[in-house]
């Protein structure tokens, strides 16, 4: 994703051949594709080509091309070329395992407190939608490691991986059971976050105190309420703190605009002119009406001949006043002011909602036994010498 920011200038990033981007055919229907020269894409919409899009700014629309001899550009059918994005691939990618989503991807980044430079180790790489997430957050100058035990999953995350050119910042380990085996080839205290995505967080402990940093943070992802106990004992007992667990479900909603139509003034007049004219043969007796009245008034306008105003009558009346009464004389209606439309916004949820249950834990690495004894002295009434790193408050 490093070679689709847009440029200084602000411009879109321009499609190279070789480069992953997103088709989006709908909401509901994204698909990613691989542009090659001289190669086509069909589906429902018709036919593309390669070539029109290579060379031209991502995110605007891809034309089909007509199939008839004479090569003429059809303008019936199109789709959209986007860049690619974490939350866009989350849902074009081929889902071969539970991923995590957009939204649960955000909270898990932003509780981690991930910024370049920083060193996560993911176990659990999946389809890769969650190092994807991670891998823009520490980029350029950080590292994501991740773990995966099965061999054919994390040989399609790395091909994906090499596709959107993050090889620099993300590396994947296959065939590592870190239940057994542990963090393989990560250093102790080198590791600034992790995220496990495991059966078994809680049996983990050991390994979390080992590569985390002096107040690392952890976050456990979990689809039940009972590995979420279990783990908070696991990380109480390592005297892990700031023990928080949060679950982050995402409502989506169909909102429209309903517009509502407010008649003008002369429609006004006409819709009361009739009814009172519809009930005069019965209401002879009764004074006439609002309608009647306007009604009277515009028949005796129409029935006047048209002049000129004089000046004195003309500085007398305003602008808007003297074409309301010339628009009345010439077309036989009053042309009155029309009311500011009403928009009133429906919404309702979706009947289905995209994610899963899930519990996202987070905690906090103690200080290291050396640095709680670098503050025994201050109880003997003596200095405390200043700690080298930086320490990041919760």
């Amino acid at each position: 994703m490093r070679h689709y920011a847009p440029d200084d200038d602000g411009a879109a990033a321009v499609a190279k051949e070789g480069d992953l981007v997103i088709v989006h055919e709908r909401y509901t229907a994204l698909t990613t594709l691989t542009l090659q020269r001289d190669a086509f894409l069909n589906n429902r919409y018709g036919r593309f080509s390669h070539n029109h899009l290579i060379g031209k700014p991502l995110g605007r629309r891809w034309h089909a091309v007509s199939t008839a001899a004479s090569g003429s550009r059809s303008c019936a059918g199109f789709v959209h070329a986007l860049a690619p994005t974490p939350e866009l691939m989350s849902y074009a990618m081929l889902h071969r395992t539970q991923i995590v989503y957009p939204h649960d991807s955000a909270i898990i980044a932003a509780l981690l407190e991930l910024r370049p430079g920083s060193v996560v180790v993911e176990c659990g790489t999946g389809s890769g939608s969650a190092s994807m997430a991670f891998a823009r957050a520490v980029a350029p100058t950080g590292r994501v490691l991740t773990f995966e035990y099965h061999h054919v999953r994390a040989k399609a995350a790395r091909q994906l991986f090499q596709s959107l050119q993050l090889s620099h910042v993300l590396s994947v380990s296959a065939g590592v059971d870190v239940l057994k085996d542990g963090f393989v080839g990560v250093q102790d205290a080198s590791a600034d976050a992790v995220f496990l995505d495991v059966p078994a967080p809680y049996e983990m402990g050991h390994q979390l105190r080992r590569v985390l940093r002096p107040n690392g943070t952890v976050c456990t992802f979990s689809p039940c309420v009972e590995q979420v106990g279990r783990t908070c004992a696991m990380l109480r007992k390592m005297r892990f703190h700031s023990l928080r667990t949060i679950t982050a479900p995402l409502r989506t909603y169909e909102t429209r605009e309903q517009l509502l139509h407010t008649p003008a003034f002369d429609q006004l007049s006409s819709h009361l002119s009739t009814a009172a004219a519809a009930s005069s043969s019965s209401t002879r007796s009764r004074p006439p009406s609002i309608g009647e009245r306007v009604a009277k008034r515009r028949r005796t306008a129409v029935a006047a001949p048209v002049t000129n105003p004089t000046p004195a009558a003309r500085k007398s009346t305003t602008a808007g006043a003297e074409r309301m009464a010339v628009s009345a004389l010439a077309h036989g209606q009053h042309v009155g002011r029309v009311l500011r439309p009403k928009v009133r916004l429906h919404s309702k949820p979706f009947c289905t909602m995209k994610g899963h249950t899930s519990y996202l834990t987070f905690a906090r690495r103690p200080r290291d036994d050396a640095q709680r004894e670098e503050q025994a002295p201050h109880s003997q009434g003596q200095v405390p010498s200043v700690p080298q790193h930086n320490c990041t408050l919760s």
